[in-house]
């Protein structure tokens, strides 16, 4: 994948399902499967990402599908592994240095030619509108992050979060409830 003209230090690359205006992605990154992967319009992904969508691994047909909502902003060395559904929702800022994935590889099935080239039945992963995703945050598989909701740093996310919630910790618990539709609460 060739990007395009440079845009302040960024790039806008090419061969994506769709991109949106005023996107950009700092070099280097890397896209597998960029005809999978949807980015809306002013989004910016920092140095060294990698958007890993399988379509088809070891001859098994995955189709996965990436979505990143208007106006995402992803920092450095995030890595996104996508063999079903990752969906981030619009305003989500993500910290640099997070993994997040809709599966793991199955070092279980021992069909494959390599342990772990395969990977267990993807859960999808879905980030609310303007949740903020801490630096070095791990989310797993069939996770949801309600929308507002904050992951501190170095948290892992084994479960979903609450709309408006702030977790800490590995695995994550609450440090404050959700807050109901309106902020009130």
């Amino acid at each position: 994948m060739t990007p395009r003209a440079s845009h302040k230090g960024y790039v806008r690359p090419v061969g994506l399902a769709s991109l949106g205006g005023d996107s950009y992605f700092a070099e280097p990154y890397r896209v597998r499967s960029p005809h999978r992967v949807h980015v809306g319009s002013g989004v910016t992904v920092e140095a060294r990402s990698v958007l890993s969508v399988v379509d088809v691994l070891d001859g098994e047909r995955y189709g996965g599908v990436l979505r990143i909502g208007d106006g995402c902003a992803i920092e450095s060395d995030f890595y996104v592994h996508c063999a079903g559904e990752v969906t981030l929702g619009a305003d989500v800022r993500i910290g640099p240095r997070v993994f997040l994935g809709d599966s793991v590889p199955d070092a279980s099935r021992t069909d494959s030619s390599a342990i772990g080239l395969r990977v267990d039945a993807p859960r999808p992963v879905r980030i609310g509108d303007g949740a903020v995703i801490g630096a070095g945050t791990v989310i797993l598989p069939g996770v949801a992050i309600g929308a507002g909701a904050c992951v501190a740093p170095g948290s892992a996310v084994t479960r979903d979060v609450p709309s408006g919630a702030v977790v800490a910790g590995f695995p994550t618990r609450a440090v404050r409830r959700g807050r109901p539709a309106g902020g009130e609460g």
